[in-house]
């Protein structure tokens, strides 16, 4: 029996080389182990890649199909009612004017690959964003932008936004707000995630303290 190091750190090395069948038969095999959750493996190396990407060792390709693949996972291993947030926590993602949505995408499989759930708007332009607020009143709307035109836009749906639900929390993502690391405070923005990775990070915390970070 293989012990929890050695099954994240096989679950890692497959999914970095994205190999589909590899991963899936340790899947199982986690799923076989007593003691053993798959959500934390899977966790774990979403994480660890993450750092990796952080630091210039991994590639955009292995960030987007290791999500894509875990997204899988997440699919046929956990039930819909075992995500991670609350069914009372609803939250939004959706890029503000830009088409370029590959960034949001693999936000996306992260999250779903991390057991959590978020509605996909698409392309929004930011009357359309406030009327997604005002219909489906989330907690948490998560904005992605690829141009700083579009960035700075955020800050007319954070003011518009809050007057429609006042304890909405506002998370942007995006190159913009990697270039300019004071961008996301004057939006207004409540948080910022510079990847994907903390995307995970800042809405798991939310579902623990109900703050952001």
């Amino acid at each position: 029996m293989h012990s929890k190091s050695e099954l994240t750190r096989g679950f890692f090395d497959a999914m970095i080389k994205m190999d589909n069948n590899v991963i899936f038969k340790i899947a199982e095999d986690i799923i076989n182990t007593s003691g053993i959750s798959l959500e934390e493996v899977m966790y774990e190396s979403l994480e660890t890649l993450g750092k990796e990407w952080e630091a210039g060792d991994a590639s955009l390709a292995q960030v987007y199909m290791s999500g894509v693949i875990c997204e899988k996972l997440a699919d046929k291993h956990f039930p819909k009612s075992n995500v991670s947030n609350p069914e009372d926590l609803k939250i939004v993602i959706a890029a503000l004017e830009d088409h370029h949505v590959l960034g949001k995408r693999i936000v996306l499989s992260v999250l779903s690959s991390s057991v959590i759930h978020a509605d996909d708007c698409g392309v929004l332009d930011v009357g359309s964003m406030l009327e997604v607020i005002k219909n489906d009143m989330p907690d948490i709307l998560m904005i992605s932008t690829l141009m700083i035109g579009s960035a700075l836009k955020v800050q007319q749906v954070v003011q518009k936004g809050k007057q429609i639900k006042p304890d909405l929390k506002v998370v942007v993502g995006g190159a913009p707000f990697r270039l300019d690391k004071d961008l996301a405070d004057l939006v207004g923005a409540d948080a910022v995630a510079y990847n994907a990775f903390d995307g995970v990070r800042i809405v798991n915390e939310y579902i623990k303290t109900e703050k952001l970070v």
